[in-house]
């Protein structure tokens, strides 16, 4: 008996190194795709990454630095903003996405906030549910009157 409860101790203590293990593994994947993803976006700006590569955070760099960063990202923005909205088949959409983490990075904002902070946009549902046809109402038929 006392087999069984030590073998249901070290399954389940190896079930949670396993789960923390994978958690683990995933967000350093997630951090280095963020890291390439703001390394190519500075690069293509011509900003190459330093030897020892960009920090995790921008708040690591020097101010002018960051400052000149902040004013190319804000440009490539601006400018892949008009050509997608032109539909010019120069845009690129992983360009837009990389940039628009570049920005947030150099804000230090966290990737997966909204640029727009503090918007609180009702959600598409509520959105949508006003042009939904009400056909309950009475009196509004046209053929009512004929």
């Amino acid at each position: 008996m006392t087999q069984e409860t030590a073998l249901a101790g070290m399954e389940q203590a190896l079930r949670a190194a396993a789960r923390s293990y994978i958690e683990n593994l995933r967000t350093s994947q997630r951090q280095a795709e963020y890291g390439q993803y703001i390394a190519s976006a500075l690069a293509r700006l011509g900003y190459p990454p330093p030897a020892h590569g960009w920090p995790v955070l921008a708040s690591g760099i020097d101010s002018a630095l960051a400052a000149r960063l902040r004013q190319a990202v804000v440009a490539e923005m601006a400018r892949l903003l008009r050509l997608a909205r032109s539909g010019h088949p120069a845009y690129d959409v992983n360009r837009h996405i990389a940039t628009s983490r570049a920005l947030a990075w150099l804000d230090g904002r966290d990737r997966d906030q909204s640029s727009r902070e503090g918007n609180s946009r009702p959600s598409g549902k509520s959105l949508n549910s006003r042009f939904v046809r009400r056909a309950h109402r009475r009196g509004t038929s046209r053929l009512a009157g004929a």
